[in-house]
């Protein structure tokens, strides 16, 4: 089977996100929770861009514990740096 291969540059995204290292892949929800409820306390919802979500594993091979996640939104908003929420490139 022959696939072909196509690397393109993607232009930069602003996201908000949190990062947790959890107990273990199913507690993933949990982190979620704790970013939509902070967006929604600071009336921060016109910010987020629908649809454009993401959650990304930092450890370098899978682990049953312990797990170093940061989930995310495509963020129209400013900086913000409190209670374990951050917004970066």
């Amino acid at each position: 089977m022959d696939y072909k291969v196509e690397i393109k540059e993607i232009p930069a995204v602003r996201i908000i996100s949190a990062r947790q290292v959890i107990p273990t892949y199913s507690d993933e929800g949990d982190l979620w929770h704790k970013l939509g409820k902070f967006i929604k306390r600071n009336n921060h919802s016109d910010s987020v861009v629908a649809g454009c979500c993401y959650a990304e594993y930092h450890d370098t091979e899978h682990k049953d514990r312990d797990v170093d996640v940061e989930v995310g939104h495509e963020w129209a908003g400013g900086a913000i740096d409190e209670d374990g929420i951050t917004v970066r490139e």
